[in-house]
């Protein structure tokens, strides 16, 4: 989702100002990969909230668990270190990085009109979970280093 708003933002600007090298300069591209890379982790840290809250309703609320809500964030406290939530924060940063730089790559580099936009955005989506990955794999290595 987010490379499809990238290309369509940096492809859509490059059509309506007057000069392309208003939205090809670096600060444009540093803008928008700076904008990435604070709503992922923000997204991530609004997801695990959610998660938690869910978690505990659902532990209130179902009779074969018959857990209360402050029991379950006690055992949740026991249960989750803060370095683990803070390594996928950490790696929600980088992949917002990777995101918006190829996101930027593919919308600057976007020909062809409409059609053009569809096929810079699976070129992006697929450059960017192939990268996640491969990314994925080396910083779970390189933080289970630093926490053990």
């Amino acid at each position: 989702m987010l490379c499809a708003v990238a290309i369509a933002i940096i492809a859509g600007l490059s059509r309506f100002l007057p000069s392309t090298r208003e939205v090809r300069s670096a600060p444009a591209k540093r803008t928008l990969i700076a904008a990435i890379a604070m709503a992922l982790p923000m997204l991530v840290v609004f997801s695990v909230l959610v998660g938690w809250f869910g978690g505990a309703i659902v532990a209130a609320t179902n009779e074969r668990i018959g857990l209360s809500i402050q029991a379950f964030f006690a055992n949740l406290g026991e249960n989750v270190d803060v370095a683990d939530v803070m390594n996928g924060l950490i790696k929600s940063l980088v992949f917002a990085v990777v995101i918006g730089a190829v996101s930027c790559h593919q919308g600057l580099t976007t020909i062809g009109g409409p059609r053009g936009i569809g096929r810079s955005v699976t070129k992006a989506v697929v450059n960017s979970i192939v990268l996640i990955l491969i990314l994925d794999y080396f910083l779970t290595r390189l933080l289970l280093n630093f926490n053990t």
